[in-house]
């Protein structure tokens, strides 16, 4: 199993810190309370002491009043003693510890305990150290750079044989290039993060190191400088080491103003978009990545960091380009790195969240806000394609009306004159998506009993009536005799579009006398109806509401489905007709044998399969919604429009 980024850095620095703990510091600690005069062992006539103080400051992290301050005696060749004695430390984070009686002038402050570092708001074990020469170094101030720079010179005068003053000075100057101090610089043992003249490349640095490792690593703070300083103390070059390659990384997201906000949540006025912490960001993330300046020579070209730098807290983009003056992060440009086998409309996202899509004809591009919305690029060879509600044309996705949407085809001026078949009803795009009116077409039934004709309305997978019927001979239907009406008694009525009105059991051409809870039909079921054709169920009444709803205007059923004369003004006039289905106000019958709802409603008789009541579907010129009720007795008179059965 691939160990994640932080698990192999842990990893990494736990070993750091067992080489030189293997090193030859393990000897055991004495505090000299009353030492004992020590000889010379070169002349043993003449004895040597390093009786003096070293003070100064922690800078960096702030160590609590537990805190513990160490000085060791080292021999020349670095290792410990076995001599030492314990100072203090006060809560501003000065230090003092006083030498007495050593006999080698080398020592190795160690401060250590529960600490704050600059960005944390919890508090941390952590540790930190510094090699001193006790007969020049009297003030020093122990920090990151003195940390890595003690690491290193112990090394070259174990390994190399070096002198401590030569060592120190290969050391401090190793520190100073890779992080990018400058040689004119103070020294690193007089370097402070806090107050006038302080160092912002430590600072910088020192907030890196902390931001670099989150506060889940299994290691507290003193082993990852331990680690750190260990491996800097191995390396020559390092740009190929995965732990100061990222640290440099962070620096390259502060220089490239990415994560600002990200970097210190409090009291260390650390602000990465000031200027002079972002011109050191500069200097530090070329030095530790390994890479040059921009120039005219780098232009356009782009780079992949060396390593999959990834943190818990901020995330930057791998590639960066050189625009002939300065780094900045590569989106477009590095596209053709990352999927040079893009196929055609390939989307895609980068580290930050920003999306691209590939065009094969003109290359890699930003989305649009349509593109990022659908995660599908309106490039060349989708063009005239639909993708949810949306129509891919010259100027990318169009969003579409909701006819459209629902035809699944954009009327536009390419597409002028085209048609669309649904069911048995049919749209041409003109400057909208119009249905072909049912008069245009020119389908009529004629009813073989009286004669009598009707326009057929297609109506998605039905088709209609165009009127309401108006077949009322009771000698050829006995069930009709007595149970049909014209409205107000007119003849004219029931000869027209109004049509007839027929009660319950005529409707459903059942006895007069039949009991309605004692009906049991079989839908469909004809009724009154011409052979072919049925007094419509509710489920027939509903499926034509929901192709109206559908493919009709927006929120207007009833208005679409009535007709455009005899309706009085009310809440939803004008009609609308869409689909000619031509719905009338032709009223009902009471049951006192009175009229009502003339030019105001209409009433229209459904089937059941069984019946405690009569229902009906009604319209009303006050009214935009079609309602639906029941009459409590089969003399009440209502309109019938039948529709064709299934084919």
């Amino acid at each position: 199993m691939k160990k994640s980024f932080f698990a192999r850095i842990s990893l990494s620095l736990a070993t750091a810190v067992a080489l030189s703990a293997c090193s030859g510091d393990s000897a055991s600690t004495k505090v000299l309370d009353n030492p004992e005069t020590p000889e010379n062992p070169d002349n043993p006539e003449k004895t040597s002491f390093y009786a003096g103080s070293v003070s100064g400051s922690v800078e960096g992290e702030k160590y609590l009043d537990s805190a513990k301050v160490e000085l060791f005696e080292l021999s020349d060749d670095m290792e410990r003693t076995g001599k030492s004695v314990t100072g203090s430390i006060d809560a501003a984070g000065k230090y003092m510890v006083v030498a007495d009686s050593f006999t080698s002038p080398y020592a190795e402050i160690i401060i250590s305990g529960m600490a704050k570092w600059p960005c944390m708001r919890r508090e941390y074990k952590s540790s930190i150290s510094s090699v001193v020469d006790l007969a020049k170094d009297s003030s020093v101030n122990l920090n990151m750079f003195t940390d890595l720079a003690s690491a290193k010179a112990k090394k070259l005068v174990k390994d190399k044989g070096e002198t401590f003053a030569e060592a120190w000075e290969q050391a401090e100057k190793d520190v100073r290039k890779w992080f990018a101090l400058g040689n004119d610089s103070p020294s690193l043992k007089s370097l402070h993060i806090d107050g006038s003249n302080r160092s912002v490349e430590l600072l910088t640095a020192t907030v890196l190191l902390e931001k670099f490792f989150p506060t889940t690593t299994a290691l507290d703070f003193g082993e990852i400088r331990q680690g750190a300083s260990s491996l800097f103390a191995t390396l020559d070059n390092l740009s190929d080491d995965e732990i100061f390659y990222s640290l440099g990384f962070l620096a390259y997201a502060i220089d490239l103003d990415y994560g600002r906000g990200q970097w210190c949540m409090d009291g260390s006025d650390f602000y990465p978009e000031s200027s002079e912490f972002r011109t050191y960001a500069h200097l530090l993330w070329l030095s530790l990545m390994g890479e040059t300046e921009c120039s005219v020579d780098l232009k356009d070209s782009v780079h992949k960091t060396k390593f999959a730098v990834t943190n818990s807290a901020v995330r930057v983009p791998k590639y960066y380009t050189c625009d002939g003056t300065k780094w900045k992060f590569a989106g477009i440009e590095s596209m053709p790195l990352r999927y040079p086998d893009a196929e055609d409309g390939l989307f895609v996202y980068d580290e930050l969240g920003k999306a691209y899509v590939f065009d094969k004809e003109s290359g890699w591009r930003y989305v649009t806000k349509a593109e990022l919305d659908l995660e599908v690029g309106c490039i060349k060879s989708r063009k005239g394609k639909i993708e949810d509600a949306y129509f891919c044309s010259d100027s990318g996705w169009v969003k579409m009306p909701k006819l459209d949407q629902n035809l699944g085809a954009f009327c536009n001026s390419d597409t002028r004159g085209d048609t669309v078949p649904v069911g048995y009803s049919s749209f041409v795009c003109d400057s909208a998506w119009k249905v072909f009116p049912a008069d245009t077409l020119d389908e009529w039934v004629e009813d073989p009993r009286d004669g009598k004709s009707y326009l057929i309305v297609p109506m998605g997978s039905q088709r209609w009536m165009g009127a309401n019927l108006r077949y009322r001979d009771s000698v050829k239907t006995p069930n009709l005799a007595g149970n049909t009406w014209c409205f107000e008694n007119w003849e004219s009525y029931c000869s027209g579009p109004y049509g007839v009105l027929y009660s319950w059991t005529a409707a459903m051409d059942l006895p007069d006398d039949i009991k309605a809870d004692t009906v049991k039909l079989k839908l469909p079921h004809r009724g009154i109806c011409p052979e072919g054709w049925h007094v419509p169920s509710k489920a027939d009444w509903d499926t034509l509401f929901a192709f109206v709803e559908k493919y009709g205007p927006e929120g207007k059923l009833a208005l679409t489905l009535m007709g455009k004369k005899d309706w009085a003004g009310g809440a939803h006039t004008p009609t609308l007709n869409t689909f000619g289905f031509d719905a009338l106000p032709s009223g009902r019958r009471k049951v006192d044998g009175t009229y009502e709802g003339e030019y105001r409603n209409a009433y229209f008789w459904y089937t059941a399969e069984t019946f405690k009541k009569l229902p009906y579907y009604y319209m009303t010129y006050a009214e935009p919604d079609i309602g639906e009720s029941s009459f409590g007795d089969t003399d009440w008179g209502a309109a019938v429009r039948c529709v064709e059965d299934a084919k």
